[in-house]
């Protein structure tokens, strides 16, 4: 019997060595120390006795064997080699009593290579063993800038808190995403039960996503997909049944979040011929906003009100709006926008990033209902999300800024360390340098406790590009570039966010019907509004105080940039320019990990946050 499954795993061998070698690729298991040759390792570490994932086994430490193995470790040598006669014995025995001696394991950026054992592995991946006992000596590589080293050293973090290996990512961040998910639900540092009850909802998954249909990504990104849309208290709680059943209705969101380019970015707005007031007969559209805040508190929140304003004027009748303001937490959210669906809206807008994880998990449960969130959220299913490409105004009125200083030292008061605001702060640095390669900019932050007394209080400092704008009820004067000399305030210009032309051009789409045509989720991919000076969505507004020379040569830059002509980050792809991450050299100052914030701005930057930003998670 034994020599019979010698012969069927050889014959498996020998036809993936075949395929292998026809393809061009190696077709035998890879050698650690043929990978060293070319790696500065900067730690070794014993971590002793553990269950390793089998299908993480991948390779010999030594060249001795390699020939005798395919790829997957399925025997290539003669049937009547000692090898053979040798694998034949282990198999018996594995059929009787089991392999019991661990083997030897070499563990090298999340990946095994045996040094002892090669053929009990053999045998116990023939059998379709999802582990083997092994003694594990862990190889760190030198830190560097990579992607793939990257998300190494944070599984080591991540590690430390579970102690669980089966758990890896296609992309940066996402360990500390999902360890921060259980910061209110287990001990830090997790306990034994802790780390049980994770393993536990880890294996349930693992036995639902075999009955799913393939999955493009790690089955951790399945289940932080999972946990981002039910929680993970869900996760942790809800048998196999109800998870499945969860599994089944978000599948499309947990399949994008598994692809490494799962966002579509519409960057300009789909032209339509249909007139306004052809496109109706007898459609009518009800509407809801949801806002974190009030048109009155909040500045954000009146620039959203005065779009959907705008809104209410262009289509008049046809649309009905409802407004939910004061949303709080995640709870009203996902209440606002049931009774929303329940008083009949078709459409909702969630206004702010604060607002993505609600808007998510409603998208989810109401399908039909077209949800936007107000986000740079680069994964989203069947939600959409919308968003300004704010850098173009910052690029411009850094151009202002290096022509009026007479001290070189220019102030930048920004706010949430979030995707898309370094890269404003960045070109507002280039258009400085482009007008006055000899500025720098002062960096402060207005969500870090004080931050902003250093730049308003420096004499040396005379212009400064505060907040965009300020509401009515509000008597803030620092917005906009300004100039600052003692205490007296003068505004040069102002950034201007044209909200309604994301509302109406979002709506006409809905009206006729070409909202339907860029369906992407069909083609894997979600769905995300980023429109700028080309489409409308945002400009600048200039004060009397600019002489009409200066503002004829920004309005020459600007026109530019919106026909294509100028390109602020040239060679630079729209998920770069999003995902920038680090300052230029002409900026004094740092992006701040999220310990250093103030309480109110963390919520959005655990959602939204930069990758320093969210170094303290």
């Amino acid at each position: 019997m034994a020599l019979e499954e010698y012969e069927k795993a050889r014959k498996l061998g020998l036809k993936e060595y075949r395929g292998d070698s026809v393809k061009g690729r190696y077709p035998y298991v890879q050698v650690l120390d043929e990978i060293l040759s070319f790696t500065d390792i900067v730690a070794e570490q014993d971590i002793g006795l553990l269950y390793i994932p089998i299908d993480l086994i991948i390779g010999t430490k030594t060249k001795g064997r390699t020939n005798a193995f395919s790829r997957n470790f399925y025997p290539l040598l003669d049937e009547k080699s000692e090898f053979a006669i040798k694998w034949e014995a282990l198999y018996q025995s594995h059929l009787q009593e089991g392999i019991r001696e661990p083997v030897i394991a070499y563990e090298f950026m999340h990946q095994f290579y045996i040094q002892e054992g090669n053929k009990r592995v053999s045998v116990l991946k023939y059998e379709g063993a999802d582990s083997v006992l092994a003694n594990v000596v862990r190889l760190i590589p030198q830190k560097d800038y990579t992607e793939e080293n990257q998300i190494y050293y944070e599984f080591l973090d991540f590690y430390r808190l579970s102690q669980n290996y089966n758990i890896y990512f296609q992309k940066s961040q996402r360990f500390s995403e999902l360890a921060n998910y259980f910061l209110n639900i287990f001990e830090v540092p997790w306990s034994e039960k802790n780390r049980k009850d994770f393993q536990s909802s880890y294996y349930n998954t693992v036995m639902i996503m075999k009955k799913m249909k393939k999955y493009p990504g790690t089955i951790g990104d399945a289940i932080l997909s999972y946990i981002k849309i039910f929680g993970a208290k869900a996760w942790l709680e809800e048998d196999k049944m109800q998870m499945q059943k969860n599994m089944l209705k978000a599948w499309d969101y947990m399949v994008l979040f598994g692809k490494k380019n799962d966002t579509k970015l519409l960057e300009t707005p789909e032209k339509s011929e249909a007139k306004i007031g052809g496109l109706f007969q007898k459609k009518h559209l009800k509407i809801a906003f949801i806002n974190v805040k009030s048109a009155k508190t909040s500045i954000w929140t009146y620039s959203h009100m005065e779009g959907k304003k705008q809104l209410e004027k262009k289509f008049g009748d046809k649309i009905s709006v409802i407004t939910y303001d004061n949303i709080r937490n995640e709870e009203q959210a996902i209440h606002a926008i049931k009774n929303a669906i329940e008083r009949g809206c078709q459409v909702i807008f969630t206004t702010t990033p604060v607002l993505l994880n609600a808007s998510l998990k409603m998208s989810v449960e109401y399908p039909k209902i077209k949800i936007l969130n107000c986000s740079l959220n680069i994964w989203c299913g069947h939600m959409r999300t919308y968003y300004g490409k704010f850098y173009e105004t910052r690029f411009l009125l850094g151009l202002l800024a290096g022509i009026l200083t007479d001290t070189d030292q220019i102030g930048y008061i920004a706010d949430y360390p979030i995707y898309g605001m370094i890269s404003n702060i960045n070109a507002f640095a280039l258009g400085v340098r482009m007008t006055n390669p000899r500025a720098k900019i002062h960096l402060v932050w207005s969500t870090v406790k004080n931050d902003t007394k250093r730049i308003l209080n420096d004499e040396n400092i005379t212009y400064i590009l505060g907040q965009d704008l300020t509401t009515p009820d509000q008597q803030c004067s620092e917005f906009g570039l300004f100039s600052k000399k003692g205490d007296e305030i003068q505004h040069i210009a102002i950034p201007i966010w044209n909200w309604n032309v994301f509302y109406e051009k979002i709506i006409k789409s809905i009206f006729d019907k070409s909202w339907n045509r860029n369906n992407f989720l069909k083609e894997g991919k979600a769905i995300s509004y980023w429109w700028g000076l080309s489409a409308g969505a945002v400009s600048i507004a200039y004060t009397s105080c600019l002489d009409e020379e200066t503002k004829r040569f920004i309005e020459f830059v600007k026109q530019s940039i919106a026909d294509g002509k100028f390109q602020i980050y040239e060679d630079m792809c729209a998920t770069d320019i999003i995902e920038m991450d680090s300052l230029y050299e002409n900026i004094i100052g740092e992006i701040p990990s999220i310990d250093y914030l103030e309480e109110s701005a963390k919520k959005i930057v655990e959602l939204q946050g930069t990758k320093t930003a969210k170094k303290g998670l």
